[in-house]
């Protein structure tokens, strides 16, 4: 099991956003966290991310978090490297630690011990399925447009092994005609035992199971 969300009451103030949350990723899943806006979607992906309550604590928290066997609540986010990948939809820059995708992946070799054979077979990978990928390698972050830095990270996520991907409203940055693209990397990536939770409102059609926050309930699909 990848995630593990068990009783989880979360409020930034008094009141409760949700309660009572229950719900579980499986190896091989992908999940559409669905709800209206303020529902606390972005909420519940930062509190499995560990963004909450370790950068910004709310009033209200009660439950479990456990992500690879590990409570979220009582370790910090760096115990989760590189198993969690979470791409936000807001301040993405604050994950993009150095200047472009060259030097992360020199910094991803270095610290996860990877071979240079086995960050050039990841970064083959990525590239049979995102044909502009290879544009990016040398381009500063700075330089480049938000859906830019959404491939980045998640390349960077990929390149360092990460079995937890979590996509906050990202895919609608995605260029017409490439939201197929990203179905059959998310094919692939259950095909290898991962998981993914992500908010998107342009995947209605297609038959993900669905986590739903409805009257601060979480209904499990």
């Amino acid at each position: 099991m990848l995630v593990s969300v068990r009783e989880l009451t979360f409020g930034w103030q008094d009141e409760p956003l949700f309660e009572g949350v229950h719900c579980e990723l499986q190896e091989g899943a992908v999940v559409v966290l669905d709800g209206e806006n303020g529902c606390g979607k972005t909420t519940l992906l930062q509190l499995i991310a560990g963004v909450v309550p370790h950068f910004s604590r709310g009033k209200r928290l009660e439950g479990h978090i456990i992500v690879n066997g590990r409570s979220v609540f009582d370790n910090p986010p760096r115990d989760f490297f590189p198993y969690t990948g979470f791409v936000p939809g807001r301040n993405i820059d604050f994950f993009l630690l150095n200047g472009n995708l060259d030097e992360e992946a020199a910094l991803i070799q270095s610290v996860v011990g990877l071979k240079a054979s086995d960050i050039e077979r990841k970064k083959g990978e990525l590239g049979e399925i995102f044909s502009d990928l290879h544009e990016l390698w040398s381009t500063s972050f700075g330089d480049m447009a938000f859906y830019q830095k959404v491939l980045s990270l998640f390349t960077i996520y990929y390149l360092q092994g990460a079995r937890l991907f979590l996509l906050d409203e990202v895919l609608g940055a995605v260029p017409d005609g490439q939201l197929s693209v990203w179905m059959e990397l998310f094919q692939r990536l259950c095909r290898q035992q991962k998981g993914i939770v992500l908010t998107a409102h342009q995947l209605n059609e297609h038959a993900f199971p669905v986590w739903k926050i409805k009257d601060r309930k979480l209904l499990v699909s």
